[in-house]
């Protein structure tokens, strides 16, 4: 396997990761216990997730042609987008 090729790899395997516990509300606990190896994720998961992160998520699906997967993302970022707008209005 070539660097480029170990490269792609690992973030293709933090993405899925963190479409698991963003999209799919997998525990990344869990996953972590689950697994033998060691996961990493696209995303800080002992923080909220934020409306940057899930950009790069999204284009990095767009990238390998999972559009259901951007949809999904870019449903949640529109979420965190009006709560956001909402809570600034309110003064929260």
């Amino acid at each position: 396997m070539t660097k480029e090729e170990k490269i792609y790899h690992a973030v293709y395997e933090a993405m899925e990761n963190s479409y698991k516990v963003i999209v799919e509300k997998q525990d990344p606990y869990e996953m972590l216990h689950e697994e033998e190896e060691t996961l990493t994720f696209a995303h800080h998961i002992d923080e909220p997730i934020t409306p940057q992160s899930l950009d790069q998520m999204i284009k990095w699906w767009e990238t390998e042609e999972e559009y259901e997967m951007c949809g999904e993302l870019l449903r949640i970022q529109n979420g965190i987008k009006r709560l956001s707008k909402r809570n600034s209005k309110q003064g929260v």
